[in-house]
């Protein structure tokens, strides 16, 4: 590898303090012709870092005369900083490396460990940019702690240049019920709960764990008067001060935590105030997001940010007449599309209450630790300018909604405020036809996919917890009524969802409360998801439908519901059986002759261990719809069928256990099912 001499005052670009600076140089040739034995590279000096086909074993790659191959030096180069992250230990002779097309390096083990870095380029003063395909960062990437001066400056810097997203989308002069009032002459740093804010007021709003921790300045019936005369700065865990200074810096009086701001343990205050989630997000002047706080005493603010979140130069690459320096960087995270993948690192994504609240507020700052990323309905971005600078910058779950929902909804909600409890929405008629990116049932669907991965404290918000999502989503579904998570205008479809085979393997059935057993909110299945049901008739009539909720207010707490459907019912014997290398799989047979009608994957149980005490019993299949077969090869179709118990030893009413889809044609199930009118509990 050509080894340079430190840089002159010419090349004030390239780091000093370094030995020596590896330089790779990449000359044009004709890369039609023979490729790296090693990482198959093809020679065009444009593709060097295009992605590799599989991994490249350690031993390889070490064995290999990478004096021959540029992108070898590269690969080589990268593994050395990326076997920092593996404290100093030598990696397996069967440990791999390979390059993703988004620039990212990344190094596995057979242990099933891994990481990754991500390579940036920087062109050197006085030279062209050299456009590689894929492409890569052209920009040396800088590391900003969240607790700077140079923190603020860059998030209000956000806020001010995405006013608009707020002002648009604002209801008026909301104000939530209460209000942390942090303007407090001759109260030091202490604060008070305001009940009597102006309309209008600024306010920002938080979303954090609460985790185990049980902070001293909750707000209770008891204790609600004093809070109103002072809250003492020692009384807030760590999170909520940070939160309040960062407050205070950005020039807002108000601010809204819902340990202090819904009285806790109060059951009717709670109900009210669940309700209303939607618009304390959605009116915040910001909202800021604890990302890697595991509970409220973690603090907003990193302080011990590992290096390795910091660029390191590793070489020079010169292709022609033209320079440019390459760095390598920890693997950034996806924090706007990897919600469902989120784990230790980022414990706020993994929680439901904090995904709504980070989809309905109109901006967010989030407190990733290592630095500042900022979204809003049109733009994602980060403080240290990796996202401002990749293909995918603004894909997004809140940037979905936007466009498929919030573009095609009023410009503003009108909000009439009474007594500071009616909530009055004025919308404007709106079609289904008017989005022109996901259809709006198929993005509710999606929606549900990822909130049901999430975890809650209190299985009883499972409703509640996704009600402002689904408030928004009712502005572009006029006409539908939101019945315990599901939607008249595609009510067939959304009764079929089912529960993964990755599911919650200590999820038992649905206790007799209040969620009726048809909705997804039933129970902790884990993995909600719908089958694709191509061209789908339904075969079934809702005879009623019908949803009651505390308040009147469809997207807080259901008191109780009443469904009634109309279609073919067939009774049937469940069996279990075990194949060999593969879990409890599932049959159905008629439940008088015995002949079987169904069996193996197309049988999917909510609570999969509910046969091993249960089977052999008496089921029955309701026929929901008809659609092609996803394993169609010769034009089948199916029955989507769910899979009912009766409750109690004889009647009408029935509660769900799963689906399952019967093969047309099915003799036994057209002989033998009649059409019945069931009560589904």
């Amino acid at each position: 590898m050509e080894q340079q001499s430190l840089p002159t005052s010419e090349d004030r670009d390239i780091p000093s303090g370094l030995p020596s600076i590896p330089v790779i140089s990449v000359v044009r040739t004709n890369f039609q012709g023979p490729r790296c034995d090693v990482c198959d590279w093809n020679g065009d000096p444009l593709q060097i870092f295009s992605e590799t086909n599989d991994g490249i074993t350690f031993k390889r790659l070490l064995e290999s005369n990478e004096e021959n191959c540029a992108r070898c030096k590269i690969l080589i180069l990268a593994l050395k900083v990326l076997s920092i992250r593996f404290a100093g230990a030598p990696p397996g002779q069967d440990a791999y490396i390979k390059i993703w097309s988004n620039g990212w390096v990344r190094f596995g083990r057979v242990d099933g460990d891994w990481a990754a870095v991500e390579i940036y380029l920087a062109t050197l003063t006085g030279h062209s940019e050299i456009k590689f395909n894929p492409s890569v960062p052209n920009q040396q990437p800088s590391h900003c702690g969240s607790l700077t001066d140079g923190s603020l400056t860059w998030t209000k810097n956000q806020i001010e240049s995405h006013r608009d997203c707020w002002e648009a989308h604002k209801s008026g002069s909301f104000v939530p019920t209460r209000l942390v009032n942090l303007s407090t002459p001759g109260f030091d740093k202490d604060v008070f709960l305001d009940e009597n804010v102006p309309s209008g007021s600024r306010y920002v709003a938080l979303s954090y764990c609460w985790g185990q921790y049980e902070p001293l300045c909750q707000t209770t019936r008891s204790t609600v008067n004093e809070r109103k005369k002072r809250i003492p700065w020692s009384t807030l865990p760590k999170t909520l001060q940070d939160a309040i200074e960062f407050t205070r810096r950005l020039g807002i009086q108000y601010f809204w935590a819902d340990c202090i701001c819904i009285l806790q343990g109060d059951k009717e205050d709670w109900e009210r105030e669940a309700g209303r989630m939607f618009y304390v997000y959605r009116n915040s002047y910001v909202t800021l997001a604890a990302m890697w706080g595991k509970d409220g005493n973690t603090g907003l603010f990193s302080t011990s940010i590992s290096d390795d979140f910091d660029p390191t130069f590793i070489a020079e690459l010169r292709l022609e007449n033209r320079r440019c320096l390459l760095y390598t960087r920890r693997a950034h995270e996806k924090y706007f599309s990897m919600y469902r993948r989120a784990g230790k690192e980022q414990p706020l994504l993994t929680r439901a209450w904090a995904y709504q609240e980070r989809i309905i507020s109109t901006r967010v700052v989030y407190f990733a630790g290592y630095e500042l990323a900022f979204e809003c309905f049109c733009d994602a971005i980060c403080e240290c300018g990796h996202l401002q600078h990749q293909p995918t910058r603004n894909e997004s779950h809140k940037r979905d909604i936007f466009q498929s929902v919030l573009k095609h909804a009023n410009e503003s909600i009108n909000i009439e405020r009474q007594s500071n409890e009616v909530i009055q929405n004025q919308r404007g008629p709106l079609s289904l036809q008017d989005s022109n990116d996901k259809d709006i049932d198929v993005l509710w669907r999606d929606t549900v996919e990822q909130y049901c991965q999430l975890a809650l404290s209190n299985p009883d918000d499972k409703l509640p917890a996704i009600g402002a999502i689904a408030e928004q989503f009712h502005a572009v579904r006029q006409g539908e009524s939101y019945l315990a998570g599901l939607w008249t205008g595609s009510f067939h479809r959304d009764l079929l969802w089912r529960v993964s085979y990755n599911y919650n393997a200590s999820a038992q059935l649905p206790k007799p409360t209040n969620m009726p057993s048809w909705s997804w909110a039933s129970g902790d299945f884990g993995w909600v998801s719908y089958p694709y049901l191509i061209d789908m008739e339904t075969t079934s009539e809702v005879i009623e439908a019908t949803c009651h909720y505390v308040n009147n207010n469809p997207y807080g707490v259901l008191e109780r519901s009443n469904l009634v459907l109309r279609g073919r019912l067939l009774c049937c014997w469940l069996f279990q059986y075990t194949p060999k290398l593969r879990g409890p799989r599932y049959s159905l047979r008629h439940w008088y002759t015995g002949i079987k009608i169904l069996s193996g994957d197309s049988i999917i149980l909510d609570v999969p261990n509910y046969a091993r005490w249960a089977c052999p019993r008496i089921v029955y299949l309701l026929e929901i719809a008809e659609h092609a077969s996803l394993k169609d090869t010769q034009n089948l179709r199916c029955h989507g069928c769910l899979i009912l118990r009766r409750e109690g030893w004889w009647g009408h009413t029935f509660s769900r256990l799963g689906t399952a889809d019967v093969d047309l044609p099915n003799t036994i199930f057209k002989m033998c099912s009649a059409i019945k009118t069931v009560n589904l509990i």
